[in-house]
């Protein structure tokens, strides 16, 4: 089973993704991908992902893309930090939260 990620055209392995609701929350599912605007797609994926895993009691301490900066970035520094005391605790990141610090961390201008 794959997923399509419309911005990219390519596709993901759905293995990725096994927080989706309707695979762990019976009766609980999300829209078809392409009957929502992508961001509000990956709104909701994210809130699907925070509440599988509250409900399977492996919610992590804090979330990665938690923004340091009022900008809303993620410090590189910290994000580092944040990893690093994942790993220590031994737990485990969600997948849409990771993609979502990386997406925050602060990039190169362009000249």
């Amino acid at each position: 089973m794959t997923m399509t990620m419309p911005e990219s055209g390519g596709t993901r392995e759905s293995a990725s993704r096994e927080w989706l609701p309707e695979q762990q929350l019976p009766g609980w599912r999300l829209p078809e991908q392409g009957r929502v605007a992508p961001p509000h797609w990956a709104m909701l994926l994210r809130c699907a992902e925070i509440l599988s895993a509250l409900k399977r009691g492996t919610l992590p301490p804090y979330l990665l893309a938690t923004p340091t900066c009022t900008s809303g970035r993620v410090d590189p520094a910290e994000l580092v930090d944040r990893i690093e005391g994942y790993e220590r605790a031994g737990v485990r990141h969600l997948p849409a939260d990771l993609e979502q610090a990386l997406l925050r961390l602060p990039r190169p201008p362009i000249r």
